[in-house]
């Protein structure tokens, strides 16, 4: 196996150093499948290579992969992950990225050429041959723009490719790599081959994301005739929470950030809770809480538990800041958005939009905290609900839609705004 590993790296070295269009000679099934698993295990090697260093930029922070798309398809059933992950998606990348590198069969050049059988067969002859000339003049561009135009696709799965600009190299490096080694086989063997090459790599990759998303370490268990507290360490770090609720008598979270349970419990805003530890932000929890005793605080056990769990204290700091009130100036155009249905809230962030249902202006506040830089606050009264859709704005203009569609203002003041340090035993 190791002799038919290096003998195919070598010539898929060769092939990558001049590519052009032929066909290998051998056309057996036991040829293709060797070439097939033993460019799988290249692959797989550039993977464990290049992965790490991803997983370090985001560890310090450098990128972020916390709303990555990808994680919208890990919310998936496991079933419906594989079917679209490891063959729908990889079907229709490959017909679209790399079905036209064998001219035969190319969507956009082959219509022309029939097409220029309208002007007699003469015209084909010398169309078609002006083809052929510079497909094979141009074809090692043309392998390589189709590499990397697939690698650079991969880029739209992040919110902000400015932000990630600067290692734009290192994140379609790992596209990049397996795009050229589908083109191979691609071009010796059929667009199949490039699928089944395409379906593994992408099959291997979800399952072990699956696996390791799956996996979690006890933290605490706690059982006495006051409560019982579960808290569990999940592996994964980068999904959405899956469920929560939270009640007088019980706690219930499963995959919650780490920084989200603190402020919740802390009755705060993410961006005004300082981790001394960024690293312990994104950690992902299953907390499970139930008290045995009307007299006892759900809130503050589960806190005071998780703070001697992580070793962790508190500190308070105010400082004066600028911060943004949030005001009803039209009050009749904001009562033509009033729910008059009960119900929880319904809170959609997609494509840069918000679709707010029944929700207060106390959360609207969350969310535009969430959303911008600045500091946002409402002080007046909050217990009627509104439905608010728009698209997101930038900062200068959101005064502008807030008030032309919802009667809103927010005005510029100083505010004392008080800041939670959340600091980490060194020793952790």
């Amino acid at each position: 196996m190791t002799n038919s590993i290096k003998n195919t790296f070598y010539d898929v070295l060769a092939f990558l150093k001049n590519p052009t269009e032929q066909q290998d000679a051998n056309q057996t099934i036991k040829f293709k499948s060797n070439r097939l698993f033993s460019i799988l295990a290249i692959d797989m090697l550039f993977a464990s290579i290049l992965m790490p260093i991803v997983s370090i930029l985001e560890h310090f922070e450098f990128i972020n992969l916390e709303n990555h798309k990808s994680n919208e398809l890990m919310q998936l059933p496991v079933f419906a992950l594989v079917l679209v992950g490891a063959f729908i998606i990889p079907f229709i990348e490959e017909l679209i990225f790399r079905s036209y590198l064998r001219l035969k069969y190319n969507f956009l050049l082959q219509p022309l050429i029939y097409i220029s059988a309208i002007a007699g067969k003469e015209n084909k002859v010398i169309f078609k041959s002006f083809i052929e000339r510079n497909w094979n003049a141009f074809y090692k561009s043309i392998f390589y723009t189709s590499a990397l135009i697939f690698a650079l696709i991969h880029l739209t799965n992040f919110d902000s490719i400015l932000e990630i600009l600067p290692f734009v190299p290192i994140l379609i490096a790992p596209q990049f790599i397996i795009g050229l080694f589908i083109g191979y086989l691609r071009v010796k063997f059929g667009v199949l081959w490039g699928f089944f090459l395409h379906s593994l790599h992408n099959l291997i990759l979800l399952s072990a994301a699956i696996i390791f998303m799956n996996g979690t370490v006890e933290k605490t268990s706690i059982s006495n005739e006051k409560f019982n507290l579960q808290i569990e360490e999940v592996n994964n770090g980068n999904q959405n929470s899956k469920s929560s609720s939270f009640s007088s008598d019980s706690v219930y979270f499963e995959n919650i950030k780490f920084k989200t349970l603190i402020t919740l419990l802390l009755q705060k805003e993410e961006k005004f809770v300082k981790f001394s530890t960024p690293k312990l932000e994104k950690k992902r929890i299953n907390l499970t809480f139930k008290k045995h005793q009307e007299d006892i605080d759900s809130r503050e056990i589960v806190f005071n538990e998780l703070q001697k769990a992580y070793g962790f204290n508190i500190t308070r700091v105010a400082n004066t800041s600028n911060a943004f009130n949030l005001k009803v100036k039209d009050s009749a155009k904001l009562a033509k958005l009033l729910q008059n249905t009960g119900g929880g809230s319904k809170i959609i962030e997609h494509n840069k939009e918000f679709k707010l249902d029944n929700i207060n202006l106390n959360q609207l506040v969350k969310i535009l905290n969430s959303n911008y830089k600045q500091n946002f606050f409402f002080e007046g009264n909050s217990d009627k609900k509104y439905t608010f859709v728009f698209k997101k704005p930038s900062f200068t203009l959101l005064e502008s839609v807030l008030y032309n569609n919802y009667g809103l203002t927010i005005e510029a003041h100083k505010k004392q705004i008080e800041y939670i340090n959340i600091d980490f035993d060194k020793n952790l």
